[in-house]
C-alpha cells in the first residue's frame, strides 16, 4: 500500500508557458517519489493551452471530481483573487485543503493578492525571493520553499543550422513572453548590452526566441518596437516559430551563452535550463534566479533599485495597488562581460562547468520535495481548512479591491495636481516673459527710461 499522500495540481498543465513547465515538472517528480497525482488543466488563453499532452492520461476534466484531500493551485499571483473566490463559493472545492504554488515578481504584495492568500491553508514558493515577499504578506498562513525539479533529458545536441546560427560565431541568447512583460523581462537591455559590446563586425550573434508572438495591445506595441530596432542588425537572429520542448533545449545547448537582463524574476526558468545544459548566464543580480545563481558561477550584472513605474502595466502601481522598486541592470557592465565571454574561451569554459555544478546541485535539492512532508502535515491538522468562513474572506477581498481603487485614484489625483501646477509655474514664466518687454516698451515710449 502506497503510504505517500496523494495530490491534486490544478494549473496550466497543457500550456506553452513558464507555469505550465513549472506544474509538468512537479507532477513528474511527485510521481517519481510515489505519490499519486490526478491533474486539472486551466486554460492559459491567447491559444498557449494544448501545447503539451504528456499528463493527459492524469487529467480530470471536472475539477469537482478532483480525487485527493490536498490540491496545490500553480499558479500567478494575479490569479490569486479569482482562484480565492472559487474556492470561497464552491462548496465542493473547499472538500480539500488548499494551497497555492503562487509566483511573483515583486518585493512587495498587493493588498488583493494578501487578502486572496487567507483562503488557502498555505503557501508554496518556488524561490526565496517570492518566499520572502509573502512571508510578511500572507498573515499568519505557513509559506513554504520548494525549488523547481527539472527534467533535462541526457541526449540534448546543439543544432546551429537548425536555428540559422553561424557555427563560427560566439552566440548569445535570450528570450521571453510576448503576452506577459517584456517590459520585466527586458529584452532590450540584450540587444542594447549586445550592440554596445560589439559595435564592429566580430563573429557574434544575438538569437532571440518570442514566445507567443501574437501579443495585441501593450505587448503587442512593445514587439513592433523590438523588432523594429534588431531589423536592420543581421548579426541579431529572431526566432517566433513554437518550439518542442526538446528544441528549446536544444537551441539553448546551441549558445555560448544566456542573457538575462531582467527587472525582476519569480525564478528564471530559461538561465536556470541553460546551466543545466552547461550554458553560462549573464544576469541581473538580483530576484528569484538568486536562488541558484552564485558569483563564482555566473556573469552576475551590476544593478540599480528604481521605482517601478505604469511602463509595465501589470506590474504598475496603478494596478496591482502598491509602490515597489525593481532593478535596472547596468547595461556596460552586461556589455563587459559580453566582451569577456567572447574573447576568452578559458572563461566560458569555467564558467560554464562551475554553472552546471550548481545547477546540479539546486536540482538535487529540489527533487527531495521537502515541502511535501511539510504539506502533508498542514492537510493533516484537525483544525478547519481556511476557508471555512468565505463571507469574511470574500470580505476582505471586497475591502482590498475598494482599497486598490482609491490607491489608484490618489495616484491620478497627485499626477493631475502636478500637472496642474507644472502647467501654471509654465504660465507664470510665459506671462513674465512676455510682459517685462511689454512693461519696458510703454516705459520707453512715456520718456520714463
Amino acid at each position: 500500500m502506497n503510504s505517500r499522500p496523494g495530490i491534486n495540481i490544478v494549473g496550466h498543465a497543457s500550456a506553452y508557458m513558464g507555469l505550465g513547465t513549472v506544474a509538468r515538472e512537479f507532477v513528474k517528480a511527485l510521481q517519481a517519489r510515489g505519490h499519486p497525482v490526478a491533474v486539472h488543466d486551466l486554460d492559459a488563453g491567447v491559444g498557449r493551452s494544448g501545447s503539451d499532452d504528456s499528463l493527459r492520461a492524469l487529467f480530470v476534466p471536472n475539477i469537482a471530481d478532483l480525487p485527493h484531500g490536498l490540491t496545490l493551485w500553480v499558479i500567478g499571483a494575479d490569479s490569486l483573487p479569482y482562484v480565492a473566490r472559487r474556492i470561497c463559493q464552491e462548496p465542493a472545492l473547499r472538500r480539500a485543503r488548499n494551497a497555492a504554488f503562487v509566483w511573483w515578481e515583486l518585493p512587495d504584495v498587493p493588498p488583493t493578492f494578501r487578502a486572496a492568500a487567507m483562503a488557502f491553508d498555505a503557501l508554496v514558493t518556488g524561490s526565496e525571493f517570492v518566499r520572502e515577499a509573502w512571508l510578511t504578506a500572507a498573515s499568519g498562513r505557513p509559506v513554504l520553499l520548494a525549488p523547481l525539479p527539472l527534467d533535462i533529458p541526457d541526449d540534448v545536441e546543439p543544432a546551429r543550422e537548425r536555428f540559422g546560427l553561424d557555427p563560427a560565431a560566439t552566440v548569445f541568447y535570450c528570450g521571453f513572453e510576448a503576452a506577459s512583460d517584456p517590459v520585466r523581462k527586458n529584452p532590450f537591455g540584450a540587444v542594447d548590452a549586445f550592440r554596445r559590446a560589439f559595435p564592429g563586425t566580430e563573429a557574434v550573434q544575438l538569437a532571440i526566441k518570442v514566445n507567443n508572438p501574437t501579443a495585441h495591445g501593450r505587448q503587442g506595441e512593445l514587439l513592433a518596437k523590438l523588432y523594429s530596432l534588431i531589423e536592420d542588425d543581421p548579426r541579431v537572429v529572431l526566432i517566433r516559430e513554437r518550439l518542442a520542448p526538446q528544441d528549446v533545449l536544444s537551441l539553448y545547448a546551441s549558445c555560448d551563452a544566456t542573457v538575462s537582463l531582467h527587472r525582476s524574476e519569480g525564478l528564471g526558468l530559461m538561465p536556470l535550463e541553460g546551466m543545466r545544459l552547461g550554458v553560462p548566464a549573464i544576469a541581473t543580480g538580483w530576484s528569484g534566479n538568486m536562488t541558484y545563481m552564485t558569483h563564482s558561477g555566473a556573469a552576475l550584472v551590476r544593478h540599480s533599485m528604481v521605482p517601478n513605474d505604469e511602463s509595465c502595466a501589470q506590474y504598475s502601481p496603478r494596478n496591482v495597488g502598491v509602490r515597489s522598486r525593481w532593478a535596472e541592470p547596468d547595461i556596460d557592465h552586461a556589455a563587459s562581460w559580453m566582451r569577456r565571454l567572447h574573447t576568452s574561451s578559458d572563461l566560458r569554459h569555467r564558467l560554464a562547468a562551475t554553472a552546471k555544478r550548481d545547477a546540479l546541485a539546486y536540482d538535487a535539492r529540489a527533487r527531495r520535495l521537502d515541502f511535501m512532508e511539510e504539506l502533508a502535515a498542514i492537510a493533516a491538522e484537525p483544525h478547519g481548512s481556511a476557508a471555512d468562513d468565505p463571507t469574511m474572506i470574500l470580505t476582505q477581498l471586497r475591502e482590498a479591491e475598494f482599497e486598490k481603487k482609491l490607491f489608484g485614484r490618489s495616484r491620478l489625483y497627485a499626477q493631475l495636481r502636478r500637472l496642474h501646477a507644472g502647467l501654471r509655474r509654465r504660465a507664470d514664466q510665459l506671462r513674465q516673459r512676455f510682459t517685462w518687454p511689454l512693461a519696458r516698451s510703454n516705459s520707453v515710449r512715456d520718456g520714463s527710461s
